[in-house]
Formats: C-alpha cells, sequence, structure tokens
C-alpha cells in the first residue's frame, strides 16, 4: 500500500512557511509521497527539499490546486491535510480503508464526519475530488454531501489544526 499526501499551501510569510513544515515533520516518515502543492506564495528551498514533488500555480484557488495535485498522486491512498495541521498521535495507515473517506479526530474541535482540514481517499474510488465551482469552506462539505455513507472518522488517528484553535 502506497500513501501519496497533498498539503496545499499559500506560503506568503515564514511564520507560514514554519506551520507547514511542523507539519511536514510530523507526517513525513509515515508517507511515500510527499506533494506541496503552492498556490501563489513565495517559493520555499524549504518546502521543497521536504517534498517529492513541488507544484507552484498562481493564485489559482484552493480546490483547483489540491485537484491538480491529485492528478499527479500515485498512491493508493490520498491524504489532503492542510499546511497547518500536524499529527498529534496515531498511524496514518489506519486512515486508510478500503471504498471509505476517512478523517482523523481533530484536537481541541468537534467534527463530526469529515474534517476538511484532513481526510483520505482510496485513489481506487476514483472521484472527482473538490467541486471547483465552490469555495474553500464549502468543497469539503460538498463532498460530504456526495460520499455521507462512505466517509468514516477514525478515532485512533488524532491531528492538530492551528488555525482552527
Amino acid at each position: 500500500m502506497k500513501i501519496s499526501m497533498i498539503i496545499p499551501t499559500y506560503t506568503v510569510t515564514q511564520e507560514l512557511e514554519m506551520i507547514t513544515a511542523t507539519a511536514i515533520r510530523s507526517y513525513r516518515d509515515q508517507v511515500d509521497e510527499l506533494i506541496i502543492a503552492e498556490d501563489g506564495g513565495m517559493f520555499s528551498p524549504l518546502l521543497f527539499e521536504a517534498s517529492d514533488i513541488y507544484m507552484s500555480s498562481h493564485n489559482q484557488g484552493y480546490v483547483k490546486n489540491v485537484n491538480q495535485a491529485w492528478q499527479l498522486a500515485k498512491g493508493d491512498y490520498i491524504m489532503i491535510a492542510n499546511s497547518d495541521t500536524a499529527l498529534r498521535n496515531g498511524d496514518l495507515k489506519d486512515l486508510c480503508v478500503p471504498n471509505k473517506i476517512t478523517s482523523p479526530i481533530t484536537a481541541g474541535q468537534d467534527v463530526d464526519l469529515l474534517a476538511g482540514h484532513f481526510f483520505v481517499v482510496p485513489h481506487s474510488m476514483g472521484l472527482a475530488l473538490l467541486d471547483e465551482r465552490l469555495h474553500t469552506f464549502c468543497s469539503d462539505a460538498d463532498l460530504e454531501r456526495r460520499y455521507g455513507k462512505k466517509i468514516l472518522q477514525v478515532p485512533d488517528v488524532e491531528i492538530y489544526h492551528e488555525i482552527g484553535q
């Protein structure tokens, strides 16, 4: 089983770059492929070096940025993790469930099913990931609406969402 992780970024300050670097360190040894999808921020040699694929676009928006990175991902499971989330505890492989979109527990936040800031999709589901007509904050709700019964929250994995705190 191969795991790809997509981290969409908008690195416009060194502080955001450091938050993303912290996230990467928490995941790196548990994923096979790390894709940094920079959307119009500064080029980061630090994030470039830490990634397997570093793609850069010019302000196309979160949803389109994620979808383009999805097209490059080669893993059996694709993890989408916001740049301000970090693994707190657990094994990311526990989120790899056939035919289910999964989401971890978010420390300090009450998220019922799909945490838009971190979710996992089996590549075999072959879905068109996020609807590019929607705003960032609606795309995960739309995914939950379309695949509700196929969504599973996994309590054995916990993440920390920096901005959510």
